[in-house]
C-alpha cells in the first residue's frame, strides 16, 4: 500500500471517529435536557402535593376550631354538623405527614 493511500485511509478513519463522537455528544446533551425537565416536573409534583396536604390540614384545623367554638365557622356562619371522629383522625394523619 502506498504512503498516500495510507494517509487517505487515516483521514477517513479520523473523520468517521469525529462523526461518531459528535453523535454521542448530541445524545448526551439531549439526555441532560430531558433529565432537567424530569427533575423540574418531579419538584413541581412534590410542591403541589405538599400544598394540597397543607390546605387540607389548614381546613381541618379551621373546622375543628369552629366546632370547638360553638358551631360557627370563621365567617360567623352557623355550622349544622360536627366533624366526625373519622374525619378528625384523617386530618390528624394528614397533618402529621
Amino acid at each position: 500500500m502506498s504512503r498516500r493511500r495510507e494517509r487517505g485511509l487515516a483521514l477517513v478513519a479520523a473523520v468517521s471517529a469525529l462523526a461518531v463522537l459528535g453523535v454521542l455528544a448530541l445524545g448526551l446533551a439531549h439526555t441532560s435536557v430531558v433529565d432537567q425537565h424530569l427533575a423540574r416536573n418531579a419538584l413541581a409534583a412534590l410542591q403541589a402535593d405538599a400544598l394540597a396536604r397543607s390546605g387540607v390540614a389548614a381546613a381541618a384545623v379551621l373546622l375543628r376550631e369552629a366546632n370547638a367554638a360553638g358551631g360557627s365557622d370563621n365567617r360567623g356562619l352557623a355550622t349544622t354538623s360536627r366533624i366526625s371522629p373519622a374525619m378528625e383522625d384523617r386530618a390528624d394523619a394528614i397533618s402529621s405527614t
